[in-house]
């Protein structure tokens, strides 16, 4: 899969200082994904987020609905006239199942000296990171974004963080995020429904899944 040339991401090519990653299936993208990114760069004042779209997830393997392909060309439609938000193939394009460490170090060390990653998370997941493949890696590669959705437990999460400062010297921003409450199962199912998706899909986006006849395989 290749990506348009200003969207396709070129990690050599990367300038010094922080570049934020935001990494998932993607299955599909919507304007959540967006708005989270957003919300990243306006409150670490970064000029760019790379979509990290995942090949073979090993957490959700046999539950990606979508093809990699379809995955993809959504994510392209989507950032379509997106200034900052870029595209990156590495995961998706590998045929073995990605570990967010090990993307992390082949990442950190593709890039020129003086970049420094910044790993878009959920809160949820921060709270679950230690039960990841090789945290302390990803911890060493990657600064992380911990984007704070309403509900959340906030004490227990800045415990939760300064207790990953302490043992693993991480390195740990929040980013509170309120709003945009959509999800991609939800999408799913309204496509399975045949129901309009440009509420929560970009419009380019929402078309191809309508166009593709993605997520109605299951449909009755």
């Amino acid at each position: 899969m290749e990506a348009s040339t200003d969207k396709c991401f070129d990690f050599t090519q990367a300038s010094p200082g922080p570049l934020a990653l935001y990494g998932g299936t993607f299955d599909p993208v919507h304007r959540g994904h967006i708005y989270v990114a957003r919300q990243v760069m306006a409150a670490l004042g970064l000029d760019k987020v790379v979509f990290l779209p995942s090949g073979q997830p090993p957490h959700k393997v046999g539950h990606v609905r979508a093809t990699a392909a379809h995955r993809w060309r959504m994510l392209e439609l989507a950032l379509e006239g997106e200034e900052g938000l870029y595209l990156s193939d590495y995961e998706i394009n590998r045929r073995t199942r990605c570990f967010t460490a090990d993307t992390l170090t082949a990442l950190d060390r593709l890039c020129p000296a003086g970049t420094q990653l910044v790993f878009i998370v959920g809160a949820d997941s921060l709270m679950e990171l230690e039960g990841w493949y090789r945290p302390g890696v990803i911890l060493e590669h990657a600064r992380l974004a911990a984007v704070v959705r309403p509900g959340i437990r906030e004490e227990a999460l800045r415990r939760e963080c300064q207790r990953l400062r302490e043992v693993y010297g991480a390195r740990i921003d929040l980013v509170f995020c309120g709003g945009q409450d959509i999800s991609s199962t939800r999408v799913r199912e309204a496509a399975q429904k045949g129901c309009a998706l440009e509420s929560w899909v970009p419009e380019r986006a929402a078309k191809y899944i309508r166009d593709e006849h993605i997520y109605q395989e299951a449909r009755s």
